[in-house]
């Protein structure tokens, strides 16, 4: 639940940004991008938007770019390449006393927390790409795949690749959820901290989860609601995550719960009243677990695992309204800014528990591992590929609780193992 400020309105009229050689111009056009893409959604950024943040014409980003999917090609390609470049360097320094995984892990830490948006980008957006763009993508992926294989496997042999694939997610989850804190924890300290976070997670043995139990759709009962509003509410929630929000309108909704368009505009005034319909519901279920778990609480110790077993809980059993809460709040300012209230709260109460049971940490390390838990669970929820996984609440369960907890030697990131 990453606090995001509403989008304004541009009342005024950007300096126009002085001539700089193309590549540099390029650099930056990717950079603010990546950053849009992340703050907005890729659906929720146009070519103007990006030429304006940088003060040129829209029509100026073309002389680089072919179009916007060029862009989004482009932000994950050089992510990754990066990312592959700096995994092959830390697997090569022999002649350091950290073991190598640690190297990896540390590395890769280092790059993503400085480049929090291309992750973000990687993990949220890269479907939008068309067939022979993420063919390209998906060759990088392989690469980065190979390099870490190995060393993986000296740790946790028994990791295939059905199985790494949650263990991927996660930690980029966590990384993206750190990220957030970059502002109040040095930089140095940061990747110290989320290192070993990483470390905690790979070190969990989870339960082996069999890939017949995969399903390519998700689970559905078969009892319908007799709410009229109900329907159109869980059905747009749905499209909404399938087609983004721009790409459902209110006539689709009606279609497809067998009503007029008409009928839906006696429920809600407009698809951007069901969407911030969906974000308040989706922040009250949170903010109302988290009552429900605090409440019989009986430690701060007692109260994190409840925090958290009901945190992982409401988003994997509600991964569609949790999924479209996040990516597409944007088109809502107003619910956002209800939103970042109750986010607040959210973060308080979790960072007071850990006050208690983390001592070592400072307020500001204690907020950024929180944040760092609820990308974990979040981004996990919104993969496609992870959000299908059997038992999934009490995987992440188990790999939160041990991010949670205080890392003993073997997990700090500078340890040799």
């Amino acid at each position: 639940m990453g606090p995001l400020e509403p989008r304004a309105a541009s009342t005024t009229t950007r300096t126009r940004a002085p001539r700089v050689p193309a590549a540099q111009r390029r650099d930056e056009i990717l950079r603010t991008a990546a950053r849009l893409f992340q703050q907005w959604g890729y659906g929720g950024v146009g070519i103007d938007d990006i030429g304006a943040e940088i003060g040129i014409s829209g029509p100026a980003i073309y002389r680089h770019f072919s179009g916007k999917e060029s862009l989004l090609a482009e932000i994950g390609l050089q992510f990754l390449d990066s990312m592959v470049a700096v995994s092959e360097a830390a697997i090569a320094d022999t002649d350091s006393d950290v073991s190598t995984l640690s190297r990896l892990v540390t590395a890769a830490v280092d790059l993503a927390l400085d480049r929090p948006a291309e992750l973000a980008v990687c993990l949220r957006s890269l479907w939008y790409l068309n067939e022979d763009r993420l063919a390209e993508v998906a060759k990088r992926w392989q690469a980065l795949i190979q390099a870490w294989t190995p060393v993986i496997a000296e740790v946790r042999p028994d990791l295939g690749a059905s199985e790494s694939s949650i263990y991927v997610r996660a930690s980029c989850g966590l990384i993206a959820g750190a990220s957030r804190a970059k502002d109040k924890v040095p930089h140095a300290r940061l990747v110290e901290l989320v290192s070993t976070m990483v470390m905690q997670l790979v070190d969990v043995r989870l339960a082996p989860a069999d890939i017949a139990e995969f399903d390519d759709s998700p689970a559905v009962g078969g009892w319908e609601r007799s709410s009229r509003r109900e329907k159109i509410l869980g059905t747009a929630i749905t499209m909404f995550r399938e087609r983004g929000f721009r790409g459902v309108s209110m006539a689709d909704i009606a279609e497809a719960i067998g009503v007029t368009a008409g009928a839906s505009y006696r429920h809600f005034e407009s698809k951007e009243d069901i969407l911030a319909t969906a974000i308040q519901r989706a922040s009250e279920r949170v903010v109302l677990g988290l009552s429900d778990a605090l409440a019989p609480a009986t430690s701060a110790a007692h109260a994190l695992d409840r925090l958290l077993r009901s945190y992982v809980t409401i988003c994997v059993e509600n991964s569609d309204l949790i999924a479209v809460s996040l990516s597409e709040l944007h088109h809502v300012p107003e619910a956002m800014a209800k939103r970042k209230e109750r986010v607040r709260l959210f973060n308080e109460e979790w960072t007071h528990c850990l006050a208690v049971t983390r001592s070592e940490l400072s307020h500001p390390e204690a907020t950024a591992l929180v944040t760092a838990i609820t990308g974990l669970v979040t981004e996990s929820v919104r993969s496609r590929r992870v959000g299908r996984r059997p038992r999934l609440g009490d995987d992440l369960y188990q790999l939160a609780h041990a991010v949670l907890a205080e890392p003993c030697a073997g997990t700090h990131p500078t340890a040799v193992i």
